[in-house]
């Protein structure tokens, strides 16, 4: 160096995908995914659409919760699936009264 210099470091952290998804797709909206930065707390919701309901959060096949509204830090890219469940409607038994006629 033959002078005084001025150096400046830029620093950023380091930004990662969160990537979410329904099981079925028609089962529900999924929000909270996108790029986020190392060490953000993120939340990820599910809302079941009519005629479903929400189950729970898996990533890679192993189940990371059962709330629909799912927190966690940000430490690498992460793959998350909502799995939903139509919903089981029992219909009403039909009731058969005897008719009974009287003279």
């Amino acid at each position: 160096m033959d002078s005084d210099k001025a150096i400046t470091a830029t620093f950023a952290l380091n930004e990662y995908a969160i990537a979410i998804s329904a099981e079925p797709s028609a089962g529900g909206v999924v929000t909270g995914g996108g790029m986020m930065t190392y060490g953000a707390l993120v939340t990820v919701t599910a809302v079941a659409n009519t005629g479903y309901t929400f189950v729970k959060w898996t990533e890679g096949g192993e189940d990371v919760s059962a709330l629909a509204g799912y927190s966690f830090q940000v430490r690498g890219e992460r793959t998350l699936v909502a799995h939903f469940t139509p919903v089981t409607v029992t219909p009403n038994p039909t009731i058969y009264l005897p008719f009974i006629m009287r003279p």
